[in-house]
């Protein structure tokens, strides 16, 4: 099992298919402004951390965004 969980720590996603995964998943049915909204939230992300990877971000990044 710690074999497995290792394999997934070093998985890198990009944030945009990241985004396309949730898009998919969650917005079966949803309003085009669900979609606008994802993807203004996401590109407002990117542009506050410069991050193109979920790996990649950390406490300050999500405070740095949040601000």
């Amino acid at each position: 099992m710690q074999e497995v969980e290792a394999d997934r720590s070093s998985v890198s996603v990009s944030i945009r298919d990241a985004l396309d995964n949730y898009l998919r998943l969650k917005g079966a049915g949803r309003s085009k402004t669900f979609f606008q909204g994802a993807e203004r939230a996401v590109g407002y992300m990117t542009e506050a951390t410069s991050a193109e990877e979920l790996s990649s971000l950390s406490a300050a990044d999500a405070a740095r965004f949040r601000d």
